[in-house]
């Protein structure tokens, strides 16, 4: 009998800035009749928040609360609203314009955001080719005297390609790509002018961030895997592709596992995950062989040879069901 599997989602409702509780619930109230002009919705959100780090929140949650996706200028190919009074006005606005009304209303509450365009891992990108021009654009916001990088556009949902080929993008808030750290953000979006990388180390080119996998910064926050990791495989320039990894709703403090993924039959690999949230940990191949990661007080180790070719899974027992942390190929 084949066990029931399920997996972890990462595309909404990700909760990395439980902080920000108390400014998400009142800037997603702010009242009609604030929302009459920009100034009077930078009142309301300066009115709720008590540092430039509230105040950056509460512009991102309300635009991502309020304007949404323009699913039909995308579509036929036509200019959407880019005047900040405008969008307020029909809450519609492709990426340029979620940057615009960002970078106006950080203005208005006194805090520094800059619109950046460049290259994105986003709706229609296909890993592993190129690049061919820049397709979307975000904010950095200057906090604490460091340059961090947002995206209200993926925060306020996603999209998908329907029968007719189109896009239909949907509502779902995302605070993954709230205050990004660079190290993680390099992995979905790259800056037209290289300056606006802002001090990350080491330099990566706009080929590396090619050859980077397509990842969330939910895996990197969640420690389900190490973005350096990567950057010393970027001397192979080739394109690296990385397991599947499903984020789970509890705590995981370390975790060491193949960044690859493709392993070799027949080849020892490594895991290790700390965690005191599940009871149990397992290796599990093609044709459905448990083993067991030995748990020493939350320490979850083994070293495994794999011996069926085929798909290979780590997953998390929770009761009767077992989730899916990562998935592999073995070749």
């Amino acid at each position: 009998m084949r066990l029931f599997f399920t997996t972890f989602g990462l595309f909404f409702i990700t909760n990395l800035h439980a902080q920000y509780d108390r400014v998400d619930s009142l800037a997603r109230r702010c009242p009609v009749d604030s929302m009459q002009s920009l100034t009077q919705v930078a009142n309301y959100l300066k009115s709720i928040s008590s540092t430039d780090k509230e105040i950056a929140r509460s512009i991102y949650t309300w635009i991502c609360e309020n304007i949404r996706y323009d699913d039909k200028a995308f579509n036929a190919g036509t200019t959407s609203a880019m005047e900040p009074n405008e969008i307020l006005k029909g809450k519609k606005a492709v990426c340029i314009g979620y940057a615009i009304l960002y970078a106006e209303l950080g203005s208005l509450c006194g805090i520094i955001a800059k619109v950046v365009t460049g290259y994105s891992k986003g709706y229609d990108y296909i890993e592993g080719y190129p690049i061919e021009e820049p397709d979307h654009a975000w904010n950095i916001v200057l906090i604490d005297g460091e340059f961090l990088p947002l995206d209200a556009t993926w925060g306020a949902g996603a999209g998908e390609t329907n029968k007719k080929g189109k896009l239909v993008s949907t509502k779902g808030f995302d605070d993954q790509w709230f205050l990004m750290q660079p190290e993680h953000a390099i992995f979905t979006h790259y800056p037209e002018n290289p300056l606006e990388l802002y001090k990350f180390e080491p330099t990566i080119s706009l080929q590396d961030f090619e050859h980077l996998p397509n990842l969330r910064p939910a895996i990197f926050t969640k420690n389900l895997l190490q973005p350096a990791v990567f950057f010393t495989q970027l001397i192979s320039k080739t394109y690296l592709f990385a397991p599947e990894v499903y984020a789970p709703p509890f705590e995981i403090t370390h975790a060491e596992v193949p960044h690859q993924l493709v392993l070799k039959n027949k080849k020892t690999i490594k895991i290790e995950i700390t965690t005191n949230a599940v009871p149990s940990i397992y290796v599990v191949d093609q044709n459905d062989q448990f083993t067991a990661l030995k748990n020493d007080g939350g320490i979850f180790h083994l070293n495994y040879k794999p011996e069926v070719s085929g798909e290979l899974k780590i997953v998390v027992q929770n009761d009767q069901y077992y989730y899916t942390l990562y998935q592999y190929e073995v070749r």
